[in-house]
């Protein structure tokens, strides 16, 4: 199971929005859900965009702490899976089509 090889290497920003998506990670009613999990197995962009407003996405406490919006990106590079780029936004939909376009062309240069 990939969840297995889960773990997050290094962030940026919000430290309290880090470590409350870390102990989220560590629990597994979150994780059949977790949109980082979902693109690690799936090996495909998965995004919420109103955290707000999709209590079934079970992300209320991210929500809380401002996050508005999440976009998760496996890097994939010749068929090889890296890891997840995971991109928290303040802003509600934050990330459009195009967005999320430019963001996977970024995330296979990072792959």
């Amino acid at each position: 199971a990939t969840d297995n090889l889960h773990r997050p290497v290094a962030h940026y920003g919000d430290e309290a929005v880090f470590q409350r998506h870390i102990e989220l990670d560590n629990d597994p009613e979150h994780a059949s859900h977790c949109l980082t999990l979902a693109a690690l197995r799936e090996c495909r962009t998965t995004s919420c965009n109103r955290l707000n407003e999709t209590p079934e996405c079970g992300f209320d406490s991210l929500a809380e702490r401002g996050v508005g919006a999440i976009l998760a990106l496996p890097l994939v590079n010749n068929d090889q899976l890296y890891g997840v780029l995971t991109i928290f936004s303040a802003t509600l939909d934050a990330f459009d089509a195009d967005e999320v376009h430019l963001m996977e062309e970024m995330a296979a240069d990072l792959a």
